[in-house]
Protein backbone atom coordinates (compact mmCIF):
# COMPACT_ATOMS: atom_id res chain seq x y z
CA UNK A 1 0.00 0.00 0.00
CA UNK A 2 2.76 2.35 0.82
CA UNK A 3 4.80 1.57 -2.56
CA UNK A 4 1.55 2.16 -4.40
CA UNK A 5 1.06 5.66 -2.38
CA UNK A 6 4.38 6.27 -3.29
CA UNK A 7 4.01 5.66 -6.62
CA UNK A 8 1.25 7.87 -7.05
CA UNK A 9 3.27 10.57 -5.91
CA UNK A 10 6.12 10.44 -8.08
CA UNK A 11 4.05 10.28 -10.96
CA UNK A 12 1.89 13.65 -9.79
CA UNK A 13 5.15 15.45 -8.96
CA UNK A 14 7.56 14.44 -11.86
CA UNK A 15 4.75 15.22 -14.40
CA UNK A 16 4.26 18.73 -12.72
CA UNK A 17 7.88 19.34 -14.19
CA UNK A 18 6.75 19.40 -17.72
CA UNK A 19 4.65 22.21 -17.50
CA UNK A 20 7.37 23.78 -15.56
CA UNK A 21 9.48 23.74 -18.22
CA UNK A 22 6.82 24.95 -20.76
CA UNK A 23 6.34 28.22 -19.19
CA UNK A 24 9.80 28.98 -18.57
CA UNK A 25 10.09 28.36 -14.32
CA UNK A 26 13.33 28.02 -14.13
CA UNK A 27 14.22 31.75 -15.49
CA UNK A 28 16.78 30.17 -18.12
CA UNK A 29 16.65 28.01 -20.91
CA UNK A 30 19.64 25.79 -20.72
CA UNK A 31 17.48 24.81 -17.06
CA UNK A 32 14.59 24.39 -19.04
CA UNK A 33 15.96 22.55 -21.53
CA UNK A 34 17.41 20.53 -18.67
CA UNK A 35 14.39 20.16 -16.37
CA UNK A 36 12.32 18.84 -19.69
CA UNK A 37 15.04 16.21 -20.26
CA UNK A 38 14.37 14.68 -16.59
CA UNK A 39 11.17 15.02 -17.23
CA UNK A 40 11.03 12.99 -20.67
CA UNK A 41 13.09 10.66 -18.62
CA UNK A 42 11.15 10.33 -15.96
CA UNK A 43 8.25 9.33 -18.66
CA UNK A 44 10.29 6.79 -20.28
CA UNK A 45 11.15 4.91 -16.52
CA UNK A 46 7.35 5.13 -15.88
CA UNK A 47 6.69 3.93 -19.17
CA UNK A 48 8.92 0.79 -18.68
CA UNK A 49 7.61 0.36 -15.42
CA UNK A 50 3.81 0.19 -16.58
CA UNK A 51 4.47 -2.61 -19.00
CA UNK A 52 5.91 -4.68 -16.34
CA UNK A 53 2.87 -4.19 -14.15
CA UNK A 54 0.13 -3.25 -16.73
CA UNK A 55 -2.94 -3.49 -14.55
CA UNK A 56 -3.97 -3.61 -10.59
CA UNK A 57 -3.98 -7.38 -10.74
CA UNK A 58 0.36 -7.33 -10.75
CA UNK A 59 -0.19 -5.89 -7.58
CA UNK A 60 -0.81 -9.53 -6.37
CA UNK A 61 2.32 -10.83 -7.95
CA UNK A 62 4.60 -9.01 -5.03
CA UNK A 63 7.56 -10.26 -6.82
CA UNK A 64 7.06 -8.83 -9.97
CA UNK A 65 5.63 -5.66 -8.96
CA UNK A 66 9.05 -5.20 -6.20
CA UNK A 67 11.76 -5.99 -8.67
CA UNK A 68 9.94 -3.29 -11.13
CA UNK A 69 9.26 -0.91 -8.48
CA UNK A 70 12.62 -0.95 -7.39
CA UNK A 71 13.99 -0.12 -10.83
CA UNK A 72 12.08 2.60 -10.89
CA UNK A 73 12.44 4.10 -7.54
CA UNK A 74 16.14 4.02 -8.53
CA UNK A 75 16.07 5.33 -11.50
CA UNK A 76 13.75 8.06 -9.90
CA UNK A 77 16.56 8.83 -6.97
CA UNK A 78 18.85 9.65 -9.69
CA UNK A 79 16.51 11.65 -11.58
CA UNK A 80 15.85 13.73 -8.06
CA UNK A 81 19.83 14.45 -7.38
CA UNK A 82 20.05 15.90 -11.01
CA UNK A 83 16.86 18.00 -10.64
CA UNK A 84 18.18 18.88 -6.82
CA UNK A 85 20.89 20.30 -8.56
CA UNK A 86 18.95 22.60 -11.35
CA UNK A 87 17.23 23.83 -8.58
CA UNK A 88 19.90 24.94 -6.55
CA UNK A 89 21.57 26.71 -9.79
CA UNK A 90 17.28 28.37 -10.05
CA UNK A 91 17.58 29.49 -5.96
CA UNK A 92 21.17 30.67 -6.57
CA UNK A 93 19.92 33.27 -9.15
CA UNK A 94 16.89 34.61 -6.96
CA UNK A 95 18.19 37.04 -4.71
CA UNK A 96 15.10 38.13 -2.95
CA UNK A 97 12.81 36.52 -0.49
CA UNK A 98 9.56 37.14 -3.22
CA UNK A 99 11.95 35.07 -5.60
CA UNK A 100 12.42 32.10 -3.59
CA UNK A 101 8.96 31.79 -2.58
CA UNK A 102 8.19 31.91 -6.23
CA UNK A 103 10.64 29.20 -7.28
CA UNK A 104 9.47 27.33 -4.03
CA UNK A 105 5.91 27.36 -5.42
CA UNK A 106 6.76 26.91 -9.04
CA UNK A 107 8.30 23.77 -8.31
CA UNK A 108 5.92 22.92 -5.22
CA UNK A 109 5.91 19.09 -6.32
CA UNK A 110 9.30 18.49 -6.49
CA UNK A 111 10.32 20.29 -3.12
CA UNK A 112 8.17 17.39 -1.97
CA UNK A 113 11.20 14.99 -2.15
CA UNK A 114 13.43 14.33 0.21
CA UNK A 115 16.55 14.54 -1.70
CA UNK A 116 15.43 17.84 -3.05
CA UNK A 117 14.56 19.21 0.79
CA UNK A 118 18.21 17.91 1.85
CA UNK A 119 19.68 19.58 -1.13
CA UNK A 120 18.12 23.04 -0.82
CA UNK A 121 18.19 23.00 3.28
CA UNK A 122 20.92 26.06 3.40
CA UNK A 123 18.23 28.07 0.88
CA UNK A 124 15.44 26.60 3.29
CA UNK A 125 17.29 28.31 6.24
CA UNK A 126 17.73 31.71 4.21
CA UNK A 127 14.06 31.78 3.69
CA UNK A 128 13.33 31.49 7.03
CA UNK A 129 15.64 34.07 8.32
CA UNK A 130 14.35 36.12 5.85
CA UNK A 131 10.94 36.13 6.70
CA UNK A 132 11.77 37.02 10.65
CA UNK A 133 14.01 40.06 9.49
CA UNK A 134 10.61 41.10 6.77
CA UNK A 135 8.27 40.43 9.82
CA UNK A 136 10.56 42.85 12.14
CA UNK A 137 11.21 44.98 9.99
CA UNK A 138 7.72 45.45 9.39
CA UNK A 139 7.39 46.44 12.37
CA UNK A 140 9.47 48.67 12.86
CA UNK A 141 7.83 50.67 10.15
CA UNK A 142 4.37 50.79 11.38
CA UNK A 143 5.23 54.65 12.51
CA UNK A 144 6.98 55.63 9.62
CA UNK A 145 4.12 56.54 7.29
CA UNK A 146 4.75 58.36 4.20
CA UNK A 147 3.94 62.15 5.03
CA UNK A 148 3.78 63.71 0.98
CA UNK A 149 0.72 62.28 0.10
CA UNK A 150 -1.32 65.60 0.44
CA UNK A 151 -4.44 64.15 -1.53
CA UNK A 152 -5.41 62.16 2.12
CA UNK A 153 -6.76 63.08 5.42
CA UNK A 154 -4.01 62.76 7.98
CA UNK A 155 -6.01 59.95 9.55
CA UNK A 156 -6.84 58.10 6.09
CA UNK A 157 -3.34 58.53 5.26
CA UNK A 158 -2.03 56.75 8.47
CA UNK A 159 -4.73 53.87 8.13
CA UNK A 160 -4.01 53.12 4.54
CA UNK A 161 -0.24 52.85 5.26
CA UNK A 162 -0.70 50.62 7.91
CA UNK A 163 -3.19 48.28 5.87
CA UNK A 164 0.02 47.69 2.99
CA UNK A 165 1.88 46.69 5.54
CA UNK A 166 -0.59 44.21 6.93
CA UNK A 167 -0.91 43.21 3.35
CA UNK A 168 2.89 42.79 3.18
CA UNK A 169 3.16 40.40 6.06
CA UNK A 170 -0.30 38.54 4.99
CA UNK A 171 1.23 37.91 1.69
CA UNK A 172 4.44 36.16 2.74
CA UNK A 173 3.40 34.28 5.89
CA UNK A 174 0.40 32.82 3.62
CA UNK A 175 2.79 31.90 1.17
CA UNK A 176 5.16 30.46 3.61
CA UNK A 177 2.05 28.78 5.37
CA UNK A 178 1.30 26.74 2.12
CA UNK A 179 4.18 26.07 0.68
CA UNK A 180 6.11 24.85 3.78
CA UNK A 181 3.68 23.45 6.25
CA UNK A 182 5.96 20.81 8.23
CA UNK A 183 8.05 24.09 8.62
CA UNK A 184 5.44 26.15 10.45
CA UNK A 185 4.21 23.26 12.20
CA UNK A 186 7.64 23.23 13.76
CA UNK A 187 10.00 24.57 16.60
CA UNK A 188 11.44 26.79 13.79
CA UNK A 189 8.07 27.35 12.59
CA UNK A 190 6.57 28.68 16.38
CA UNK A 191 9.62 31.63 15.69
CA UNK A 192 8.30 32.48 12.33
CA UNK A 193 4.57 32.64 13.78
CA UNK A 194 5.81 34.68 16.87
CA UNK A 195 7.55 37.36 14.43
CA UNK A 196 4.22 37.51 12.40
CA UNK A 197 2.33 37.95 15.45
CA UNK A 198 4.74 40.54 17.26
CA UNK A 199 4.10 42.67 14.02
CA UNK A 200 0.36 42.13 13.36
CA UNK A 201 -0.26 43.22 17.05
CA UNK A 202 1.74 46.24 16.27
CA UNK A 203 -0.08 47.22 13.61
CA UNK A 204 -3.71 46.25 14.78
CA UNK A 205 -2.27 48.54 18.19
CA UNK A 206 -1.80 51.44 15.75
CA UNK A 207 -4.85 51.05 14.20
CA UNK A 208 -6.88 51.23 17.11
CA UNK A 209 -5.79 54.35 18.11
CA UNK A 210 -5.96 56.30 14.93
CA UNK A 211 -9.59 55.22 15.30
CA UNK A 212 -9.92 56.39 18.28
CA UNK A 213 -8.37 59.73 17.27
CA UNK A 214 -10.83 59.72 14.80
CA UNK A 215 -14.22 58.81 16.84
CA UNK A 216 -12.61 61.44 19.89
CA UNK A 217 -11.77 64.18 16.99
CA UNK A 218 -15.57 63.45 15.83
CA UNK A 219 -17.15 63.85 18.64
CA UNK A 220 -15.27 67.08 19.61
CA UNK A 221 -16.47 68.30 16.15
CA UNK A 222 -19.92 67.28 16.41
CA UNK A 223 -20.46 68.91 20.20
CA UNK A 224 -18.89 72.18 19.13
CA UNK A 225 -21.41 71.99 16.11
CA UNK A 226 -24.71 71.29 18.46
CA UNK A 227 -23.46 74.36 20.50
CA UNK A 228 -23.94 76.39 17.64
CA UNK A 229 -27.01 78.28 17.03
CA UNK A 230 -29.25 77.45 14.53
CA UNK A 231 -29.98 80.69 12.86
Amino acid sequence: CNDVQELTSIITQFNDLSSTARVGGTLTSTMDAMLADIQLKCSKSLEIFHKSCPNLSHLMDNDRFDLAFFRLRTELKHFEHELAWILRQCFSRATTLSAKLRLLDVFYGAYQREVVQRALINEEQWIIDNIKQEFQLVGQLVNSYNKNDLHWPPIARKLLYLYALKQRIDLVMNQFIELCPKIINSDIGWEIREAYRIAKDKIQRNEDDLYNQFEQSATSQISDLLLQPVF
